[in-house]
């Protein structure tokens, strides 16, 4: 339904309402300025093993001879759905089509809960030359609440991934800060033994980003960053590194080392 679209939601529990007739009836309701009224056949008689829904139009403002509505008619229960362009007349009622739903289905049901979409699409005036069209709502406005859902899904879907995709080129960005940060701290003149061993704790919080290994690693005498550039993934296993995850980042990382010949004696001199 469009944007205008009005909504009614009728909950019928069948052990405690009396059937009218062979059928059970809603209270009467207001939708788009107007009085209505659904009744529910669990079994129409002119209908044998159907099940069916009927929308009455209770009655329309003398000058108004009929209107033309799009109807939704929902059963959650059974996810029946019945979406239909109807002309009402005064007291006139609009049913959905035979075989939308069979008596079968719910014969031990007992709970209803029926929900009724409806939007004006024209009215008509009355008058002494015949009928007048007083009412038209646009094409654009009778476009379906479904495929308008539909899309803004979809858009929800493509800015999740944007988000999810920026947030991993964050996340490299962030690395090669932290690197070109790292390499600079190695480069600076007059750095103590005990500085190069800040800056194996820097390489393993900020560029390994396992912090919670560095004690491991110096109870080990795996203090710097010349001697852990010897490590293998038998050393990790040995000294209590046994989470395959952490082994590859921390084995990726030493390479990383390897490869930029970035020791602590030939970045301190």
């Amino acid at each position: 339904m469009s944007s205008s679209s009005q909504v009614f939601t009728w909950k019928l529990d069948t052990s405690k309402v009396q059937m009218e007739g062979n059928c059970y009836n809603s209270d009467i309701f207001c939708l788009i300025g107007q009085r209505w009224q659904m009744k529910f056949y669990k079994n129409h008689a002119s209908a044998p093993g159907n099940a069916t829904i009927t929308l009455y139009l209770v009655d329309l403002p003398p000058n108004i001879s009929q209107i033309t509505v799009r109807r939704k008619i929902h059963i959650l229960e059974t996810n029946t759905i019945s979406d239909q362009t109807k002309i009402f007349k005064d007291g006139k009622g609009q049913g959905w089509p035979k075989g939308t739903l069979s008596s079968k289905h719910i014969e031990h049901m007992q709970h209803f809960t029926i929900q009724l979409r409806m939007v004006l699409i024209s009215k008509y005036e009355k008058h002494e030359h015949g009928d007048k069209l007083a009412v038209r709502q646009s094409d654009a406005e009778c476009v379906s609440f479904e495929s308008r859902l539909h899309a803004l899904s979809t858009q929800m879907a493509v800015l999740i991934k944007s988000v999810g995709s920026m947030h991993h080129i964050l996340n490299d960005i962030q690395s090669q800060l932290n690197r070109k940060q790292f390499a600079f701290d190695c480069k600076q003149p007059h750095i103590s033994g005990a500085a190069a061993d800040d800056g194996f704790m820097r390489w393993l919080q900020h560029i390994v980003k396992l912090p919670e290994y560095y004690h491991l690693f110096v109870e080990n005498g795996l203090d710097s960053l010349d001697t852990v550039q010897m490590v293998t993934a038998d050393t990790l296993r040995t000294i209590g590194i046994t989470k395959v995850g952490h082994q590859m980042k921390i084995l990726h990382q030493i390479r990383v080392l390897q490869q930029e010949g970035m020791t602590a004696n030939n970045c301190c001199n």
